[in-house]
């Protein structure tokens, strides 16, 4: 009776350990948020553009699992099309640690095409800064 005990207690502790450890795996999601609106210049006058939507955000693994957080800052233009072009950093903190995941995802940024007097223009000179966050 003894050794029965002692193994559903074993097991008990054993699963206990393993639903923490998945649990705290689970709440160390990432956040990551450029914002929905962007000021650029057309020409030498700032307008703000919307976002319309983003791709997958993605924390580099080697970072996540050392709890390393950072942040970079990207700056870009947008296109006739609403598309991101031109995307060069301008900032990385740590240096070198996001700058991949950053530019991936400012890439796949999608903006309603600006329009001056009805007609798309480029925006150029947009600076987002993305924050990686472990909660």
């Amino acid at each position: 009776m003894t050794y029965r005990l002692t193994l559903n207690l074993v097991f008990v502790v054993l699963l206990w350990l393993t639903s923490s450890a998945v649990a705290s795996e689970a709440g160390r999601s990432t956040i990551a948020d450029g914002g929905t609106t962007s000021e650029g210049f057309v020409g030498d006058e700032e307008v703000t553009i919307n976002r319309l939507s983003a791709g997958r955000f993605l924390y580099p693994k080697s970072a996540q699992r050392r709890s390393i957080e950072g942040e970079v800052v990207i700056e870009f233009n947008v296109g006739i099309d609403g598309r991101v072009s031109s995307a060069f950093i301008v900032e990385a903190n740590p240096p070198g640690r996001f700058d991949s995941s950053a530019l991936r995802y400012v890439n796949s940024f999608v903006y309603e095409p600006y329009r001056l007097n009805g007609t798309p223009v480029e925006v150029e000179r947009i600076s987002v800064r993305i924050p990686f966050r472990l909660r």
